[in-house]
């Protein structure tokens, strides 16, 4: 597996993602079967493949890289939370008035 990167600084490049990387954030594991969490999880893989290999060569950045290894994976979680958080569920509406924007009760609570 690998993701593909276009940008000014690097025009195309390629980023190989691990085995370990896709463990990590649990690539495959998708039971909302929507896109953008597949998307979240093979950036966030891509990421961790290149944290791993800073890591992996034992230099002065090796012990942040396993930091950022660690903060990526919550990230990616985060990630897919925000990701499927509607699901189910019918959108919150907000209302203005005195007290400020307030969320709109809905089936007897609070959005």
């Amino acid at each position: 597996m690998h993701v593909t990167i276009h940008t000014a600084a690097l025009g195309r490049a390629e980023t190989h993602i691990t085995n370990s990387a896709a463990e990590l954030v649990r690539m495959g594991f998708n039971p909302s079967s929507l896109p953008r969490v597949d998307r979240l999880k093979a950036l966030a893989a891509a990421l961790a493949s290149e944290l791993e290999a800073i890591r992996d060569e034992g230099g002065r950045g090796a012990r942040e890289a396993s930091i950022a290894l660690t903060e990526l994976q919550k990230a990616s979680m985060f990630g897919v939370a925000a990701a499927t958080a509607d699901l189910g569920k019918p959108p919150v509406t907000y209302s203005t008035g005195p007290a400020g924007t307030v969320p709109v009760e809905r089936d007897g609570g609070v959005g």
